[in-house]
This record gives C-alpha cells, sequence and structure tokens, in this order.
C-alpha cells in the first residue's frame, strides 16, 4: 500500500505514464476502480487515495 501514496502523492503524470502506460487520473475523475484481492486492502487503498485528494472513488472486491 505505501507504493499507492508514493505513487499518487510523488509521481508526476509523466512519470506515472511511462511506469504505468496510461494517464494518471485527475483526483476529481468519475471513473477510478480500485480493486483488491481482500476487503481489507480495497478500503486501504480507498483510504490512502481519498488522502490524497481523490473523491469520487468505486472500489470492488474479488473473491477467489
Amino acid at each position: 500500500m505505501n507504493e499507492i501514496d508514493k505513487t499518487f502523492r510523488n509521481q508526476s503524470d509523466e512519470e506515472f505514464l511511462a511506469t504505468y502506460g496510461f494517464a494518471k487520473p485527475a483526483k476529481d475523475a468519475t471513473n477510478v476502480v480500485i480493486g483488491s484481492k481482500t476487503p481489507v486492502g480495497t478500503e486501504i487503498a480507498v483510504g490512502i487515495l481519498g488522502k490524497v485528494g481523490y473523491t469520487s472513488l468505486m472500489y470492488i472486491h474479488y473473491f477467489f
């Protein structure tokens, strides 16, 4: 989860694109979906992104 915080807080838009191959979403984007294998992981990621300033997050829990 530390990578999420560092990535969304510190990487520039250009660095994000070079690393992940798609544009860094705007903080007010309405199409940001967070997924994880565990509900706890998803909740933690959503919490981190909320602290960074993302305001409209959707999350999905995967069950295997």
